[in-house]
């Protein structure tokens, strides 16, 4: 009241909210090679700016969203930071986020090719055991636990070989293996030498044939005058002969015999009975010889 009247003054005041940065992620612990991840919001949190410890995981500031998938195995501290402006704090929330590594599935066989002649070949090392052996295409007998494999019932062809860990984290490697059938040896048939003849030459051209394959004839009594690395090799003497057959790859190989055997040269004899007498005389005689005639 008074004769100027009432005065009033306004003023405007803004109360903020605090801002929430509350946030997680589905899981604190993932596997290399994962599908990326994106921040889940708890409590009414929201997105700020995302930063992260580390170097070996990729964060996007804006998102959230981790590279889960091209991340290196390590433990990350992730932080959401919101700056609320004017007199409001800044707000921040962290979580942990652990990346395992893949198991180590490494292993190996003594070789990459076998012979089905061979001994069921195994693994001569597995890295993480407890894993399990599989194996494509088709036609291989393969151990899921052991990896061996059954070259008896395994069909000739080149095979995929993979082995996968248990976990919780699981790796796997491939490794490819080949079967083959071993080579055919075949020493040709038994030879007789005559008496008159002093060499004969050996036929083992019913082997396997081609720059694969190598040969090798041995011999027991007998005598190879040439030819011990071909399939026709020229021999001498009665005996054993045995060829060897071998693929360029030293891990197959098949043997054969033959018998070589020497006619005798006849030995002419006779006796006769009487030996003595007056004539005429009559003379029995008997023929002793051997391998003749009279």
């Amino acid at each position: 009241s008074g004769p100027c009247g009432a005065s009033i003054a306004t003023d405007t005041v803004i109360i903020n909210t605090p801002a929430i940065a509350t946030f997680n992620y589905s899981s604190v612990s993932y596997c290399s090679g994962d599908p990326d991840q994106s921040p889940v919001f708890v409590g009414g949190g929201t997105a700020g700016i995302f930063t992260i410890t580390g170097s070996g995981l990729a964060i996007d500031s804006i998102t959230g969203i981790i590279s889960v998938s091209t991340g290196s195995a390590g433990t990350y501290t992730i932080t959401n930071t919101i700056n609320s402006g004017g007199s409001c704090p800044v707000i921040t929330d962290t979580t942990v986020v652990v990346i395992n590594a893949l198991q180590d599935a490494s292993f190996t066989y003594p070789a990459h090719v076998f012979c089905t002649s061979n001994s069921n070949p195994v693994p001569t090392s597995i890295t993480t055991i407890g894993g399990t052996f599989t194996a494509s295409p088709a036609g291989i007998t393969i151990d899921a636990a052991l990896g061996s494999i059954d070259l008896t019932t395994t069909t000739p062809g080149t095979y995929y070989i993979t082995y996968t860990t248990l976990g919780p984290c699981p790796g796997a490697m491939i490794d490819t293996v080949t079967i083959v059938n071993p080579p055919t040896a075949n020493a040709g048939a038994d030879v007789a030498l005559g008496c008159g003849t002093a060499t004969a030459t050996l036929d083992g051209s019913g082997s396997s044939s081609g720059t694969s394959y190598t040969y090798l004839w041995t011999t027991v009594s007998g005598n190879i005058t040439s030819g011990g690395t071909t399939t026709t090799p020229v021999v001498s003497m009665a005996g054993t002969y045995v060829i060897t057959v071998n693929d360029t790859l030293g891990l197959c190989s098949s043997t054969d015999t033959v018998i070589v055997t020497q006619t005798a040269a006849p030995v002419a004899s006779f006796t006769a009975d009487p030996i003595t007498g007056a004539p005429p005389l009559t003379v029995n005689l008997s023929n002793t010889s051997t391998g003749a005639t009279i």
